[in-house]
Order: structure tokens, then sequence, then C-alpha cells
């Protein structure tokens, strides 16, 4: 991790060091938060267990949480209620309700949910580390949480219970990958998407909204009516939002991929655009390409693009979307291309574009270790009419 900027935080009132934290952790102003106010509580997140056992992770800070498990199995914690969303859904146990709480807090303490919330911060003397500034924060209901920062920076190394191990540093924005919970262990975290526009029942309790699925959508395909998907292994149709790729000619060489994709990145966020997902490989009249995803925030600037600049732009609309789960990075673009061919051609669905695969690697930190790109995770994925 590089070093954080070097600021003397005891040179603050107190009152000040939420909104000077978030400035630094997600941009001057809010940087992430630019979108809508409540851009960092409406996440999709990744989280690695230390045993190896992957989340997906879906929250609508500070009291919702959807969870999907690589087994398969669902989850749902809304108003307290700990719910396992099977066939039939049924309360979860103690145990159970005990683990969604657990990966809320994590999540909520990493994305600075308690900053956010607060209505009062008072200095305090913290623990460790020594030399660190501490702080108490009062949230809405009156519930105090410690906050420590690293010495001589803004940067957390703690928010309540949750110890924030290391951070992932972006052109405008410093995010937690690694953060430590005192019953989850040492966790790794990856945001995926923020500001996400969930549907009105997606953190519902079962039975408490009727069948969302649309009367068009033909019967073999299964709808995922939220914005994120279900990283299924089989076709899916996703609704997604407007988009457009930067592009480039596809080196072919992750060294290269790294060093030609990371300025364009940076560029683009310091223009205040929103990157729109992982790298995207592809194949454009023949040739190899590849692509940076963005769009525009609402009501932020349009991008400013050099003159030489090729791009792709794609309206709000609807995806085939698969998550092939077997073989390396080259294996799954190759199997999910040919699922995706063939459900076309079983739906006789129209494909508007060319397919994409995303693998989720962060390309801006240079190029992908060979563990990763051994068992990656890959969206593969079609517009369609």
């Amino acid at each position: 991790m590089p070093p954080p900027r070097a600021v003397d935080s005891a040179a603050l009132a107190a009152s000040a060091v939420p909104g000077a934290v978030l400035d630094e952790c997600h941009g001057p102003r809010g940087g992430l938060l630019r979108s809508s106010p409540d851009a960092m509580d409406r996440l999709n997140v990744t989280v690695d267990l230390p045993g190896g056992e992957r989340l997906q992770v879906y929250v609508h800070l500070p009291d919702a949480l959807r969870m999907s498990a690589a087994a398969g199995d669902a989850f749902l914690l809304a108003g307290g209620r700990g719910f396992a969303l099977g066939e039939p859904p049924r309360a979860a146990t103690a145990a159970e309700t005990e683990l969604l709480g657990d990966v809320l807090e994590l999540v909520d303490r990493a994305a600075l949910g308690p900053l956010r919330r607060a209505t009062a911060a008072t200095r305090t003397t913290p623990a460790a580390p020594a030399g660190a500034d501490g702080f108490t924060l009062v949230e809405p209901d009156g519930s105090e949480i410690a906050l420590v920062l690293m010495p001589g920076s803004l940067l957390p190394a703690r928010v309540g219970a949750v110890t924030i191990d290391d951070y992932l540093r972006t052109p405008v924005a410093w995010i937690p990958r690694r953060a430590t919970h005192p019953r989850l262990g040492r966790c790794e975290l990856l945001f995926e998407d923020s500001a996400v526009a969930w549907r009105p029942d997606f953190f519902a309790p079962p039975g408490a909204a009727g069948d969302q699925t649309p009367a068009d959508v033909p019967p073999r395909i299964k709808f995922v009516p939220d914005p994120i998907g279900s990283r299924s292994s089989a076709p899916v149709i996703e609704e997604v939002r407007a988009a457009r790729w930067l592009l480039l000619a596809d080196p072919g060489d992750w060294q290269e991929r790294a060093r030609r994709y990371g300025p364009l990145e940076a560029m683009l966020e310091a223009q205040n655009q929103q990157i729109a997902g992982f790298p995207v490989l592809t194949r454009i009249d023949g040739e190899a390409v590849m692509a940076v995803p963005f769009r525009q925030r609402p009501g932020g600037p349009a991008a400013k693009l050099p003159e030489d600049a090729k791009t792709r732009a794609f309206d709000a609309g609807r995806e085939l979307v698969v998550y092939p789960h077997d073989g390396d990075l080259e294996a799954r673009c190759a199997a999910g291309t040919a699922a995706l061919q063939a459900e076309l051609a079983a739906q006789r669905l129209e494909a508007i574009g060319p397919i994409a695969c995303q693998p989720y690697v962060h390309l801006q930190e240079g190029p992908p270790s060979a563990a990763k790109l051994a068992d990656p995770v890959v969206r593969v994925s079609v517009r369609i009419r």
C-alpha cells in the first residue's frame, strides 16, 4: 500500500473529523458520493472469509443485507430478522443470524457508514496504536462507535470493532480491501459497485412482495431483477444501466494491458466519470479490443476524451450474462462465449454489440497474478434487444 498523505488530525476540531476522513477516503467533495448522497450505503461487495469461503453481499446500510455463498445458500437480514431464502424460505437460525449481522457490521465499518451517520464526534484516547488519534462517533440512535486513525493521517485504522488492515489506492479514493472482524477474522473485501438502485422489494422479508418477473421474458431464461445479478453458471438476463466503452487495441499481454489501462481509468475518474465495471476484453470487426467501461454520473459532467478516442455507447436495457465456473481465464471466456451463443440461438434473441468478457481484475494496480488468472471470476455478457 502506498503511504497515505501526511495530515495532522490533531489540528482539526473533532466535529470536523468525520467529514475530513470521508473526503480523504472517498475523494474530494465526496468523490464516490457525488452520484447520490447515499451512494456508499447501497453496495455490492465480495467478502472472502479466512477459511476461503466467498460471500456475495448486497447491502443497503445500515440495516439491510442479502448474501449468497458459493454453495448456493442465500440469506436475508432485514430489521434485525434473518431468513434463509431456500425453497421454501425459513427463519434463519441464531447462528446464521449472528453471521449475517457480523458480515453487515464488517461491510458497514469498511464502507465508513458510522462516519456518514455521525451526529457528533469527540476526541478520545485510543487504546492503540501509539500516536494515533482517536474519536467517539455518536450515531442518530445515540449509540457510540470508536474511530481510530492511522498515525499522522486521515485513514481509519479501526472503526468500531473492525480493524482495517490494508487499503486499495485508486486515483480518487482509499478503499479497504482487508479488514479484521472479531468473530469473522481477517477478510478480503472487493467493493464491486456503489449507488446501486435496488428494486423496492429486494430486501423485503419472504412473502412480503409478489413475483416481479416481467411477462415478456422467455420462460426458459431466469430473469434477475436486481442490477448486480446472481453469478449464475447458466445464462440469465439482467437489467443494466447505460454505459460507454473507451476502446483501445488489445495488446494481448497483461503487463502491457495494465500499462495502457491504468492511465485511461485515472483520466476518467479525474473527470468525475463512474467506472462501470471491470476491464472489457472483446472483438469488434474481427479485431481484439480492450475497453474501459464508464458512464456519466447523474448531474455530472460529460467526459472530455482525446479527439482520436474511439468509444461505443450502450443504452440502458438488458444483457444475457453468464459466469463460467471452471478453468482458467481463457477457458472461462471461451465457455461463456459458447454458452451465450447457444442461448441466443435457442431463445431467438437478437444481440446488440459483441460478446464481452470481464475478468475481475484491478489493472490500475498492475497486471494480475498467475494465481488470479488461473481461478478468476469472469463475467461474460452480451446486450440483447
